[in-house]
């Protein structure tokens, strides 16, 4: 995924002055599931494919953002094909197979119908996989979805794989520019390969806690937020999502509150991670996970610039002139 979206991303960076962050056994997240491309698989290896985060919601659906689903290697964007994906749970590491990890391929990719690829709005997509999870089984578990809305200062769990390393601020602003110049056609710069994120990945399962925030508080530096979307973070920073864990689940009191997004950086003081707000969607995963639902649909349009109802981007390339 592009380093620009830092939320797309890990769980600790430099020294936190606050939460812990460690290694996690899977039976405290087995709900937690690497997502995977099967090209890069076979590449370079068992777990060498990751690229986000979900969390299974039921014995044939995982959870995860719909910019997971998006190929970002060609324009305009397009959704990857469903055979590009595999589907990984049941372990804390993620290079380790072992006899408790399970592993599927993906039936049917639903990203959110009016999903915005610029302003990251209705990010959220379904996976459904091909068979079904065991009920009985020892190390995966499906976490329940939360319905109402999180109280600010309520203390949550993030998880994942991600990057354990994160650049300067101004390199994320510097990214976030580069970025929205790919995406539109005016540059072909590729921010990072791979293998370097690869490399920078954790193998063990990590989690931190974390607390969410108010909408006003998280609004001083990004702008508006929608209600499609909460934040959560430490003031001073330190604590916090990154690259590669994208889609992960943010576990507030045993319900799945909310699926890593995006933000500035990772860990900066004053800038939070921002989550999809699973409640807000709560009624369209149930209807989606229906057995009346035809899930071969796969023709969604993927919004553009022209539809985002946020400036958040564009203030970035402001603070870019004054860096």
């Amino acid at each position: 995924m592009d380093p620009l979206f830092c939320s797309i991303c890990t769980v600790a960076f430099g020294k936190p002055t606050t939460g812990v962050v460690r290694p996690t056994n899977i039976n405290k997240a087995s709900y937690q599931v690497s997502v995977r491309l099967k090209v890069y698989e076979q590449l370079g290896g068992y777990g060498y494919g990751h690229i986000c985060g979900g969390a299974v919601i039921s014995e044939a659906l995982v959870v995860t953002a719909a910019q997971c689903t998006l190929n970002t290697a060609v324009l305009p964007l397009t959704y990857r094909n469903p055979d590009e994906f595999t589907l990984v749970m049941g372990s804390s590491f993620l290079q380790e197979k072992n006899a408790y990890v399970l592993q599927y391929d993906v039936e049917a990719v639903l990203p959110f119908p009016a999903f915005n690829s610029t302003s990251l709005e209705n990010d959220i997509a379904l996976l459904h996989i091909k068979g079904y999870i065991p009920w009985e089984w020892p190390t995966v578990r499906p976490i329940s979805l939360q319905t109402t809305a999180v109280q600010p200062n309520t203390t949550c769990r993030i998880g994942g794989w991600g990057k354990l390393s994160r650049a300067s601020i101004a390199h994320s602003m510097l990214y976030t520019y580069m970025y929205l110049h790919t995406i539109y056609g005016l540059s072909k710069v590729f921010f990072s390969s791979h293998s370097q994120q690869q490399r920078d990945m954790s193998d063990v399962l990590l989690s931190a806690p974390i607390p969410t925030i108010s909408y006003a508080e998280c609004s001083k530096n990004y702008g508006f937020i929608p209600e499609g979307m909460l934040c959560a973070g430490y003031a001073q920073g330190g604590v916090d999502a990154c690259e590669g864990n994208a889609g992960g689940p943010l576990e507030c009191s045993g319900q799945l509150a909310g699926i890593v997004s995006w933000g500035i950086g990772c860990g900066y003081a004053g800038y939070p991670g921002v989550y999809t707000n699973v409640s807000y969607y709560s009624q369209w995963i149930q209807n989606v996970n229906t057995p009346s639902n035809d899930k071969s649909d796969k023709s969604i349009a993927i919004s553009s610039l022209k539809t985002s109802k946020h400036t958040w981007l564009w203030t970035v390339f402001a603070s870019l002139m004054v860096l």
